[in-house]
């Protein structure tokens, strides 16, 4: 099996309805178990109720698809506001028995996701970034 190491996915509260979600959704390609699916299906039948997701992967480069999101209790939520959105890949070789962290930060004018270092803080690998002029 080798070396592994471990990748959380994150979240920023914002309302009772609201929340950013900051999650790994793809190794080397492949859908695994993330923050958005768990969330949904803890949030079916009640209130928003975020479940973080926490995943060994093998500590071997790789490259790994985030996503920053806006999600809403509800789809109707989602109709009438606002809601950003960021993804992209990033590759590195992750170090063993480390935890690594997917962050961000979601807004108008300027949308960032990563995967940072637990520990140091070190971003691994780089940003992905969207900006848009208003």
């Amino acid at each position: 099996m080798g070396p592994r190491t471990t990748i959380t996915d994150s979240a920023t509260n914002q309302s009772l309805i609201r929340v950013s979600l900051f999650y790994l959704s793809k190794v080397n390609g492949k859908a695994i178990d993330e923050t958005r699916r768990a969330t949904n299906r803890a949030s079916a039948v009640g209130p928003l109720n975020v479940q973080i997701v926490s995943r060994e992967v093998p500590a071997v480069p790789s490259t790994f698809t985030i996503v920053g999101r806006t999600h809403f209790v509800t789809e109707v939520h989602e109709l009438f506001s606002t809601a950003y959105e960021v993804a992209g890949d990033v590759s590195f070789a992750p170090r063993p028995n480390r935890i690594y962290v997917v962050v961000g930060m979601l807004g108008e004018r300027y949308s960032a996701v990563w995967i940072q270092d637990s520990q140091s803080g070190e971003v691994m690998g780089n940003k992905i970034e969207r900006t848009s002029e208003r």
